[in-house]
């Protein structure tokens, strides 16, 4: 069989194997079978391009006959002797048998496939998992990476095979490129060069994300600094950089060797590439977002401990306070409309604020999970219906049917409701429920922390109590890297001329609809689990 699959060329066989059915009136093959014990001769290599099998396949399909065409080697057991009654003990050995190579062409894409995969994808993938020597027979396996990885002297990239090797961004880009059937379409070769390019940055969050797996990589395996493509050098540019444009590899190696720090800066890239896309900080670049995100999480816990600590020591009297932060995915700086949206999205929330801190961490999550895999059409279709509550809520107040502001100067006392409390522009919501006959309770929410609960609020003067808080809360003091700041001045809040705030109260009004899309966006929450304890 290896001289005569040496000496027939696969469009004869087709030739013959067309002849054979129109004489005997047969059907069209499912499967055209090679079986060798000492593997095909030397056309046994299946990236060889005048390989029989592979050649075969081409033939068969361009003559219309879409039959799969198998090789089997046998290997070290002596071969069956060739009868009808062993033909079906042939394809028991070869479905047990790894050396089984199947092939197939689509003659429409003009694509050949080895065991169901692109043959490019497979050369790929064996050449950068070292299952071959690119160094012998390099003409074989130029000819299948034609277009993809052949340099202008028609000879492999080798640069550009250790890249894909070693660097995991691309190396996740070339199996996207595959598994998203990019290698079919008519700009295959345009896409593919797309993957080597740094002239299309993706978004902040993508970069985040992407530099978060390149740390963990080059700390495991750092000699693959070496081997980086264009995009990947892009973001260790942006954080690790000399004055003259290099980077700095010496403040690399410095981080990747200090556990701890690489665990931190990998938290922080994680929070930033769960953002919205409507934070200000999706607008600027890694570099700068990053440091802006780092600012924010050292307000976010330095303002917990701060008020933490006041509450533990008792040292703001009257009433009862409870702190619940809650983390979402919107940063933003000072006096932004995010924060207006947020705190009036919370005030339709009174009812249940644990569903608006589920829907808040749920929408934070999809955003995180985006960056690693593509979203089902269930989570896209959650995040569209929050972006469309987002939009009501715009749409309110573009109508001015959001709110109705209050008279401060006739206010002595606020009625059981829900409130936005306006400060210079940075705006609290404010929830006022009765709980028993002798006292309130408010629920603060900070946009840029989460709510604080006051309980046992006595119902003599509680809107000066309330105030009295709010006065304390702006003017505490927050160290931060073991520098003092006041909240107020964090929160991008000024004094006026006598040293006190303005302020505005708004009455949050009802809206049906907005009611209506915020329960429908509750139920779209995942289930979860709970799981049952055995009582033995």
């Amino acid at each position: 069989m290896d001289t005569i699959a040496q000496a027939i060329k696969g469009h004869s066989l087709v030739d013959i194997l067309a002849e054979t059915k129109l004489y005997f009136g047969l059907n069209n093959p499912e499967e055209v079978c090679f079986f060798s014990q000492q593997g095909l001769g030397e056309l046994a290599n299946p990236y060889d391009p005048n390989g029989i099998a592979s050649e075969t396949a081409i033939n068969l399909a361009r003559s219309a006959i879409n039959a799969t065409v198998t090789t089997y080697q046998q290997g070290d057991h002596q071969l069956l002797p060739l009868l009808s009654d062993s033909i079906n003990k042939y394809y028991a050995l070869a479905g047990n048998n790894r050396r089984l190579t199947k092939f197939n062409y689509n003659n429409e894409i003009n694509q050949l496939y080895l065991n169901n995969v692109p043959i490019e994808q497979n050369l790929l993938m064996d050449i950068v998992t070292d299952k071959i020597d690119i160094n012998k027979n390099n003409d074989k396996y130029c000819y299948h990476l034609q277009g993809y990885l052949v340099d202008e002297n028609d000879l492999l990239d080798i640069n550009k095979i250790n890249q894909i090797k070693y660097d995991p961004i691309l190396s996740q880009k070339v199996n996207n490129y595959f598994e998203q059937n990019k290698y079919s379409s008519s700009n295959r070769l345009i896409e593919w060069r797309k993957l080597f390019l740094n002239s299309e940055l993706p978004t902040v969050q993508q970069q985040a994300y992407d530099t978060k797996i390149l740390l963990e990589n080059i700390a495991y395996r750092p000699k693959i600094i070496h081997s980086l493509s264009n995009y990947s050098n892009n973001l260790l540019s942006q954080l690790f950089l000399y004055s003259d444009g290099t980077i700095n590899m010496r403040e690399l190696m410095t981080l990747i060797h200090d556990h701890q720090a690489l665990e931190n800066l990998k938290m922080v890239l994680i929070e930033l590439s769960a953002i919205d896309k409507r934070s200000e900080l999706s607008q600027l670049s890694l570099s700068q977002a990053l440091a802006k995100s780092q600012q924010w999480h050292n307000y976010y816990f330095s303002n917990i401990v701060s008020l933490a600590n006041k509450t533990d020591t008792k040292s703001i009297p009257s009433f009862n306070i409870t702190l619940n932060p809650l983390v979402h995915a919107f940063y933003f700086e000072q006096n932004n409309q995010l924060a207006k949206n947020l705190a009036f999205l919370y005030a339709y929330s009174e009812n249940n604020t644990k569903k608006f801190s589920e829907l808040l961490q749920y929408h934070h999550s999809l955003l995180e999970i985006s960056t690693k895999r593509l979203l089902s059409n269930e989570e896209l279709m959650f995040l569209q219906n929050f972006d469309n509550v987002f939009n009501y809520i715009n749409f309110l107040f573009s109508q001015s049917k959001a709110v109705n502001e209050k008279n401060v100067n006739q206010l002595i006392e606020l009625s059981i409701g829900k409130y936005q409390l306006v400060i210079d522009n940075y705006v609290f919501t404010v929830l006022k429920q009765k709980k028993i006959d002798d006292f309130y309770s408010y629920t603060i929410f900070d946009p840029r922390m989460g709510e604080i609960k006051l309980d046992f609020v006595t119902t003599e003067n509680s809107y000066e109590k309330l105030l009295y808080f709010m006065r304390m809360y702006l003017d505490d003091e927050i160290i931060i890297n073991n520098k003092k700041y006041y909240r107020y001045q964090m929160l991008g809040i000024k004094k006026n001329a006598q040293n006190n705030y303005s302020i505005k109260w708004y009455e949050v009004e009802n809206d049906a609809i907005l009611n209506y899309k915020l329960a429908k966006l509750t139920e779209q929450l995942p289930i979860k689990k709970i799981s049952l304890k055995s009582k033995f």
